[in-house]
């Protein structure tokens, strides 16, 4: 008989201490925006943050398309051949090959936002160190750490660069037109940050020459949590470069200062997924039963927080926006209470997606959601936001993510497999 140490529904002994390193790390993404972000509004104005916004969002929309779900797929190859280093530099020439065949594709979009009417419109060096900022976040190697059960040694990393980020934009950005400055400043503290993780991955592991070959093995296993990573990024990231399409940089700058509060507020949720979501893929195979209660205590502990999240904000937009952003963006006091409700939305969405549907292999049901909701934003944003501008495009957002919330639900229940039925229905569809 296995101890409770051995047995498959026990906790593992480091997820309490991944779970608050991972919350550590989330604690800086939070901190560093409340930090800067009164600081940079007040300074740049809504023009020119509205010109630093959209660069950061080209930066993250290009991190997320060239890191293509390896942060997923790659960790849990690497988690699988921890006590095999040949494996693992297999697995790193796949991704490194993988990311570098997406790289260069990425070249392919800055033509068309140099000549379009965005805020990149004759500003190439803005635009340049936009995208090596992006290139650097994708190729970060966490997923490596991740997989290795070591998160506190990325993390380490990541808060010090972080730390160091903020305290330079107080010394090199102080008034309208220093905006690329910041950019440059957190271009330059990504690269050193994946410099250091892979001088620290190269120590146990040997680092292989990238090969095309690899890099589409790679690129074809990790599809499936691309298209997922990529279907979110549609009514995430690209919220502010779609405004940017078609609003002013001022209006551009209003949203993205609401935006950029509620995100860093769900980037609470983030800790929660990326713990539970291994175990409850690991105790899926060996505990079911065990697996369904690990969701439902992670639903209510995460829809607890999320409407938490979603009342302050709404309550005290008046507040947070006075304080944090000053008087030229009172116009971001209806875009928060709109964007508040995402709170719920997402914490719902995802246990009963990343947590509960992907351990089921439900990622074709979850990915067709995930794509429906992106494109209703995609098409919802293209007609309000001309009309309404920031508004228009905050309200297309929540439509979104209502979108998904409800299509998960539904796709549950018509398959009998929601982990909040009745234990001996559940337990007859499982088997």
């Amino acid at each position: 008989m296995p101890t409770a140490a051995s047995s498959p529904s026990a906790p593992a002994p480091h997820l309490l201490g991944d779970l608050l390193t991972l919350y550590g790390v989330q604690a800086m993404n939070f901190a560093v925006p409340l930090l800067t972000l009164p600081y940079l509004t007040r300074t740049l104005g809504p023009a020119a943050w509205g010109a630093l916004v959209f660069a950061e969002a080209f930066a993250r929309y290009t991190a997320m398309l060239v890191e293509y779900g390896f942060q997923l797929s790659a960790t849990r190859e690497i988690a699988r051949a921890r006590h095999d280093p040949a494996q693992r530099s297999a697995h790193i020439g796949g991704v490194l090959g993988g990311q570098l065949l997406l790289a260069a594709a990425a070249l392919c979009a800055i033509p068309p936002l140099l000549l379009w009417g965005t805020p990149f419109q004759g500003r190439g060096p803005l635009l340049w160190t936009a995208l090596a900022w992006g290139l650097a976040l994708a190729a970060s190697p966490l997923w490596y750490f991740q997989g290795m059960g070591r998160m506190k040694v990325m993390a380490g990393i990541d808060i010090t660069a972080k730390i160091i980020s903020a305290a330079g934009l107080f010394l090199l950005v102080h008034h309208p037109g220093d905006e690329g400055r910041a950019v440059a400043l957190q271009a330059v503290m990504a690269i050193l940050s994946t410099l250091s993780g892979f001088l620290l991955v190269a120590r146990e592991t040997t680092l292989p020459r990238p090969s095309a070959a690899a890099g589409w093995a790679a690129l074809r296993a990790g599809f499936s949590m691309f298209l997922f990573r990529s279907a979110v990024s549609l009514y995430t990231t690209a919220n502010v470069l779609i405004l940017g399409l078609f609003a002013a940089p001022a209006a551009v700058g209003i949203f993205g200062a609401a935006e950029r509060l509620i995100r860093a507020a769900l980037a609470s949720f983030a800790p929660l997924n990326q713990t539970f979501f291994p175990r409850i893929s690991y105790l899926m195979q060996h505990d079911p039963a065990a697996a369904r209660r690990t969701t439902r205590t992670s639903a209510l502990v995460m829809l607890a927080l999320g409407l938490m999240i979603g009342v302050i904000l709404a309550a005290a937009a008046p507040w947070i926006v006075a304080i944090l952003f000053g008087p030229r963006y009172q116009a971001a006091v209806p875009l928060l209470r709109w964007l508040a409700l995402l709170a719920p939305l997402v914490a719902l969405s995802n246990v009963l997606g990343i947590q509960w549907m992907l351990p089921l292999g439900l990622e074709r049901d979850f990915n067709v959601i995930l794509l429906a909701a992106g494109l209703l934003n995609v098409a919802s944003a293209a007609c309000l936001a001309p009309r309404y501008g920031a508004l228009g495009m905050a309200a297309s957002v929540v439509a979104a993510e209502a979108a998904v919330t409800l299509g998960v639900l539904l796709s549950l229940y018509r398959r009998r497999l929601n982990p909040f039925a009745g234990t001996a229905n559940w337990e007859a569809v499982a088997a």
